[in-house]
Order: structure tokens, then sequence, then C-alpha cells
């Protein structure tokens, strides 16, 4: 009977102790104060650390719109000329590209779309995105999406 007491009483301390411990109350941490000197001491550590890291290319989207994107409008049709690669190591089995036409008040007017079926890894796709609408001046890029 004393076995079991004692066994109960240990279980009790121990989700007490427990439930101290992860008190998320007790996780909050008031923030430190520097002296300015000490404040320019982290700063100058943070820039010496900086300057021992290596140069890292920026990480690139799987489906980057490259530079080099055109329009030009008849009056009736917009057309947006330009180039998607898929940087991905495996293909895509869709993927489109979408555009907002506005008019020359700056009013939008219709979409440019345009689609392929299977961009191949580490493909480049050559698209042209139409928008059969009057009056198309300026367009903007509403997202490239793929699956």
């Amino acid at each position: 009977m004393l076995k079991i007491l004692g066994i109960v009483l240990g279980v009790v301390f121990l989700l007490g102790l427990a439930v101290r411990v992860l008190d998320p109350q007790r996780a909050v941490r008031q923030p430190v104060k520097l002296t300015p000197n000490e404040e320019a001491a982290v700063a100058r550590s943070a820039a010496a650390l900086h300057s021992k890291l290596p140069d890292v290319a920026p990480v690139k989207d799987d489906l980057e719109m490259l530079a080099g994107v055109k329009g030009s409008a008849d009056g009736q049709t917009m057309v947006i000329a330009g180039r998607v690669r898929n940087n991905r190591a495996k293909p895509y089995r869709y993927a489109q590209i979408t555009f907002q036409v506005y008019n020359k008040a700056d009013e939008q007017i219709g979409t440019a779309l345009a689609n392929i079926a299977g961009l191949e890894a580490g493909g480049t796709w050559r698209f042209e995105a139409r928008c059969f609408c009057k009056g198309g001046s300026t367009f903007k890029l509403a997202g490239v999406t793929g699956y």
C-alpha cells in the first residue's frame, strides 16, 4: 500500500514539475536593454560574422520568368511575349502565365493568358499570352503557376 502511495505521489510530483517547466507564461522573455557601447559592439560582431559568410546566390522560383518580356497591341489584341524557365529537377505537366491588361486610363480591361503542357525539367518555354480586348496599352504580371 505504501509502495502504491509512493508511486502515485511520484507521478503527481513529476506532472507538477512538467507543468511548471512547460508553462508558456514562463517562456516569455523580457527584452534586454543594451547600452550604446554594447549595441555598437553587437553591430560590429554581426558585421564581422556577415563578412565571413560565403556569397550565396538567391533562390530562384521553380517557374522563373526571364527578362525581356515585351507587349504589343494593335487596338483589338494585346500580345505579351517572353520566356519562363523550369528550375525544378522534374517536369511540369502543366504551366500557365497570366497578365492583367489595362487601357490608357489605367482601367483593367482583360486578361492575357498562355499555357503549356509538359514543360521539361530545366527547360525554357517561349510564351505568347494574348488578350482579345480593345484598347490595351499596358500589362502587369498576375501569376505564373504550374503542377
